[in-house]
C-alpha cells in the first residue's frame, strides 16, 4: 500500500484540491474557482462504496533536491518547488490526470481517477514526456541563478486499486489500496536523471501512443517479483500512429463502406470533391477503413494527409497541420531546431513556396508567435488562407485522401480551416 512506503501515514484524497493547477494559488477547500485567476477548481469525486478500478500512477521526483535545499535559503527553494511543481501541474492537466498529492519534492500523480478515460496510460507517458521537455529550460534557469542543477525522474505503472474509505469512527479517509503506487514508486526509483521508466502493463497499454526501447527486467526494492521495464523515448507521431498496422486483418462485412470509399476516390481521380464521413463507437474498425483509404490513394500514385485530432490538443491552434506539415517536411520530433527549420526551408524552397516561410516557422513553432493582438489577426488569416490555397494546389497536382481522424476533438481554429476548405471544395480530393 502507497502510504506505507512513502509517507508512513494514510493517504487522504481530499475532497477539491487547495491548490489551483493554474496560477498555485492557494484555495479554500471547498471553492469552485481560483481567487486569484478564476480558473475552475475541479472536485474530486469519491465514491459512496470502496470501488474496483484500473490506475495509471505516476511518481514523479526532483533529484538533487536535498543538496539544493543545504546550499539554498528557503524562500529560494520554495520558488525552484513551484516552478516545478507549476510545470508538472500544466501538464498532468493538460493530458487529463489528477494530482493526488505533493510530496516535498516528490509528485503523485493519478490517470484513471477520479476521471477515467480509455487511454490513461497513454495520457501518463504523454504528460510525463512533456513535465520533463518543459523542465528542460527551468532546469538552465535554476542551475544559472543558483548554482545547483537538478533533474527529474519519473516513474509509471498501471495495475488494480481499490478507492474507498478506511479508518475508524473517530477519523475516516478515502484512501487507494493495492501495490500499483507502491510499485510506480520503485519503477521511478530505476530511471534515470531526466528519463521516464514504466512497467511492462503500462508500455503494453501505451505502446501505439510512444516509442519504448525495453531496458531488461529488474529486482524492485519491497516487491517480491522482477518486473520489466521501458524506458518511454518520445511521442510517436501522427503517422506512426496511423502506421501501425501489423496486426491487420483482411477487412469482412464492410461491402457498403467500402463501396462509398470508392465511389470517392473514383471522384477524386477524375478531378471532383467528394466527402465521405464515418461515424462509430471505439473498436467498430473506422481507422481500418481510414488504412484502406490511404493504401488506395498510395497505391494509384495519390497521395493522404492525416490530420490527428487529439483531445489534449483542444487548445493548441492548428495543432494536426502543423504536425502533418512537419511529418511532409521530414521533420522528426529528435530534430534540434535548427535541423528543423533548414528542413522546412528546404521543402519551401523545393515547394517553391518560400514566401510563405515565415508563416510556416510560426505554425510549427520554430518562430517567435505575433504578439500585438491586430497582426495576430492578420497572421491567423493569413494562414489559414495560405493553407487552403495549398490543399487546392497539391490535389491539382495528384488525387489526395485528406483524413482527418477524431474531428471531434478537433481545435477551434482546425474547424474553420476544414470548413473552409470544404466550401472551397477543391478539385481531386477526397475528404475522409
Amino acid at each position: 500500500m502507497y502510504s506505507e512506503s512513502v509517507s508512513g501515514k494514510p493517504m487522504a484524497l481530499e475532497t477539491a484540491p487547495n491548490t489551483c493547477s493554474s496560477c498555485r494559488a492557494a484555495v479554500a477547500a471547498n471553492a469552485k474557482f481560483c481567487s486569484e485567476c478564476g480558473a475552475k477548481m475541479p472536485t474530486v469525486k469519491v465514491p459512496d462504496q470502496a470501488e474496483r478500478r484500473q490506475l495509471t500512477v505516476m511518481f514523479c521526483d526532483l533529484a538533487g533536491s536535498t543538496a539544493l535545499s543545504e546550499g539554498l535559503d528557503p524562500e529560494d527553494l520554495r520558488e525552484v518547488l513551484e516552478r516545478y511543481q507549476s510545470i508538472a501541474s500544466r501538464e498532468v492537466r493538460r493530458f487529463g490526470g489528477h494530482i493526488a498529492k505533493y510530496l516535498g519534492d516528490g509528485i503523485l500523480v493519478f490517470f484513471g481517477f477520479p476521471e477515467a478515460h480509455e487511454d490513461d496510460a497513454e495520457r501518463a507517458c504523454l504528460a510525463a514526456l512533456g513535465i520533463q521537455q518543459s523542465f528542460v529550460e527551468a532546469q538552465a534557469e535554476i542551475e544559472r541563478k543558483f548554482g545547483s542543477r537538478v533533474a527529474l525522474r519519473i516513474g509509471i505503472h498501471t495495475g488494480l486499486v481499490v478507492v474507498g474509505e478506511i479508518g475508524g469512527e473517530d477519523y475516516r479517509i478515502t484512501d487507494i489500496v493495492g501495490e500499483t503506487p507502491n510499485l510506480a514508486a520503485r519503477v521511478q526509483d530505476q530511471s534515470p536523471l531526466g528519463g521516464v521508466m514504466v512497467s511492462e502493463t503500462t508500455a503494453r497499454l501505451a505502446a501505439k501512443a510512444v516509442v519504448l526501447e525495453p531496458v531488461g527486467v529488474r529486482p524492485l526494492k519491497g516487491i517480491s517479483r522482477p518486473v520489466e521495464l521501458f524506458m518511454v523515448v518520445r511521442a510517436r507521431s501522427a503517422a506512426e500512429r496511423a502506421g501501425i498496422r501489423e496486426t491487420r486483418g483482411r477487412l469482412i462485412g464492410r461491402e457498403s463502406e467500402l463501396a462509398q470509399m470508392e465511389q470517392g476516390w473514383a471522384t477524386a481521380k477524375s478531378g471532383g470533391f467528394a466527402e465521405l464521413g464515418l461515424v462509430g463507437e471505439a473498436g467498430m474498425g473506422k481507422s481500418r477503413l481510414m488504412e484502406a483509404a490511404l493504401d488506395r490513394a498510395e497505391g494509384e500514385l495519390g497521395q493522404g494527409i492525416v490530420l490527428q485530432c487529439a483531445v489534449f490538443r483542444q487548445e493548441t491552434p492548428l495543432f494536426p497541420v502543423a504536425e502533418a506539415l512537419g511529418e511532409i517536411a521530414g521533420i522528426s520530433l529528435e530534430d534540434e531546431r535548427h535541423v528543423a527549420e533548414a528542413k522546412l526551408a528546404d521543402y519551401a524552397e523545393a515547394r517553391q513556396i518560400q514566401s510563405a516561410l515565415p508563416l510556416l516557422l510560426r505554425l510549427l513553432g520554430l518562430a517567435e508567435t505575433v504578439s500585438v493582438a491586430t497582426n495576430a489577426g492578420r497572421d491567423r488569416e493569413e494562414t489559414l488562407q495560405f493553407l487552403v490555397e495549398y490543399v487546392a494546389r497539391l490535389a491539382k497536382e495528384q488525387p489526395l485522401v485528406l483524413v482527418i481522424e477524431n474531428a471531434h476533438w478537433a481545435d477551434p481554429s482546425t474547424l474553420e480551416l476544414l470548413e473552409r476548405c470544404r466550401k472551397a471544395a477543391p478539385n481531386g480530393v477526397f475528404w475522409w
